[in-house]
């Protein structure tokens, strides 16, 4: 039974949701095609991923989580992935690092710019 508690509480830890994500930052590293710093902000239901340098905007996108899921349909942007088109990342949210892992994308240039490296909140 300890187990089963020590289990559900890890897997509840590791999860966000949308609310607790809203209305922060993370800087990190995307490869747009080279590794760049950027920084994405979370807001209710809008996901914009900037240049950190000069804090162009690169992408707006919506977002909705479902568990461990974070599903994002573009909205307008740079990259040559159609407006509409969707992916999936899986996310986990540890000691003030946010984790983005690709679960499904068909668009291949966006595909390519996840890494494995974390993200770091952004105190504001």
């Amino acid at each position: 039974m300890k187990k089963l508690f020590l289990f559900m509480v890890c897997l509840v830890c590791g999860t966000i949701t949308q609310a607790q994500i809203a209305n922060t930052k993370w800087a990190g590293k995307l490869a747009v095609p080279e590794l760049l710093p950027v920084t994405l902000s979370f807001k209710a239901d809008v996901f914009e991923i900037y240049l950190t340098e000069n804090m162009e905007l690169l992408e707006s996108m919506s977002y909705k989580i479902s568990g461990d899921t974070l599903t994002v349909t573009k909205t307008a942007g740079g990259s040559p992935c159609p407006d509409g088109s969707s992916f999936k990342l899986k996310h986990a949210m540890k000691a003030g690092q946010l984790v983005l892992t690709l679960i499904s994308d068909d668009c291949a240039e966006r595909a390519s710019a996840w890494t494995q490296e974390p993200f770091t909140k952004i105190k504001e």
